[in-house]
């Protein structure tokens, strides 16, 4: 008996560590319908000079999943959007086009990723994603 239990115990151990790849990789909600408008609106609530950009472009949502913001994993699973622009920084000077990866709770982009010590991670989740222009952000105000 104490045998028999032995190898259930052992059974349900290693089968609470075999995780489907199906159940890892397929999002669990639909993409964010009305992603563009919430960027637009979150950029104009966080960016220092929203009314500076320039050179705007963004992905269509993609999934993410433990993305690496270059210190620690963060706990994502999620859509997320790359977002590219041009915006005056604190000093009232063109940065140059970077990289912002938007992440999404819902419809609503609940964090950013952006930086000078996340810029080479977003870059990396960024660089084969599509981007079509987005005059929408060029024009906040």
């Amino acid at each position: 008996m104490r045998k028999a239990l032995s190898g259930v115990a052992i059974t349900l151990a290693l089968a609470g560590c075999n995780a489907s790849t199906s159940e890892t990789t397929t999002p669990a909600s639909p993409p964010p319908a009305n992603y563009k408008a919430a960027v637009v609106n979150y950029v104009k609530t966080t960016f220092f000079d929203p009314y500076s950009i320039r050179d705007a472009s963004i992905s269509q949502p993609v999934y993410r999943q433990g993305i690496y913001d270059g210190t620690n994993i963060v706990a994502y699973r999620g859509w997320a959007v790359c977002l590219r622009a041009n915006a005056k920084n604190r000093m009232g000077a063109y940065t140059g086009l970077n990289y912002s990866l938007l992440l999404f709770k819902g419809d609503v982009v609940e964090l950013s990723l952006s930086g000078p010590t996340t810029q080479p991670q977003v870059n990396n989740h960024c660089k084969d994603v599509p981007l079509e222009p987005f005059p929408e952000i060029e024009s906040t105000n």
